[in-house]
């Protein structure tokens, strides 16, 4: 597991730092990819520990700089760490949090129109209607990329949240230039979204995910609490990965 980390860093470190015509020209580079990606699907019961957050910065890294040809590391950083943080049931704002208390379903997609609706009215600071505003954006791009046909009304939003958070005074440089590029060209982060769930998260993969959710779920009874605390967060990530209910019921 640990020489599966360091692969995987070393990935991410030569995209930020490399060029991508050296990168892809590079066979070491490509092979480690494709390597990694293969372990993972082809037996899964040899990566059940490999942290779900290092497996979906992995998928985007595939989908969009190998297999896309996308020259923007800081973008597909970001939607790396966008799949994992919507994964987690504990990521979105607090305003977000109670609204979800409040409905029958809470791991469904929430139509972000109604959201802006009733959660910026209440948001008393220019950080919280930041905050709100990334929310309903990655929440656009994580629905309509990764279950296009659960909620078609989220592309449109996403779109002109980003463009908002781009020019958002609070914003770093750095961030104002991510949210920026996802305004920019939306669809085509759709599209890729789309590429990644069909290739690693739907079809025939379910089996595998479905596998490691299990799995996690099987962790969550052991005695440390740290450990079962974790693998509880990975199984109801995997569930919302394959669109399922919680496997802990109503939390």
């Amino acid at each position: 597991m640990d020489t599966m980390q360091a692969n995987l860093g070393a990935v991410i470190w030569n995209m930020a730092n490399g060029t991508m015509a050296e990168n892809l020209a590079n066979p070491d580079f490509t092979n480690s990819v494709d390597k990694l990606t293969r372990e993972i699907y082809e037996d899964p019961t040899t990566i059940v520990q490999f942290p779900l957050d290092s497996l979906l910065m992995l998928l985007a890294i595939k989908t969009f700089y190998v297999d896309r040809r996308h020259n923007n590391p800081d973008t597909i950083s970001y939607i790396g760490r966008l799949l994992d943080s919507f994964t987690r049931t504990d990521s979105a704002p607090e305003a977000v949090r109670r609204f979800r208390e409040g409905s029958e379903d809470a791991a469904s997609s929430v139509d972000p129109v109604y959201m802006v609706d009733v959660l910026l009215k209440d948001a008393s600071d220019s950080r919280s209607v930041m905050a709100l505003h990334r929310y309903i954006a990655d929440h656009s791009l994580f629905w309509a990329g990764t279950f296009p046909d659960a909620d078609p009304s989220t592309s449109s939003f996403g779109e002109s949240c980003y463009y908002t958070l781009s020019r958002f005074r609070y914003t770093s440089s750095y961030d104002r230039e991510v949210y920026s590029e996802l305004s920019r060209i939306f669809p085509y982060y759709v599209e890729g979204m789309n590429d990644l769930a069909r290739n690693f998260l739907h079809a025939p993969n379910r089996e595998v995910l479905t596998d490691l959710m299990l799995d996690a779920v099987t962790r969550s009874k052991v005695d440390d609490q740290r450990e079962a605390t974790q693998a509880k967060e990975d199984a109801i990530a995997y569930a919302r990965l394959l669109h399922f209910p919680s496997p802990f019921g109503s939390n």
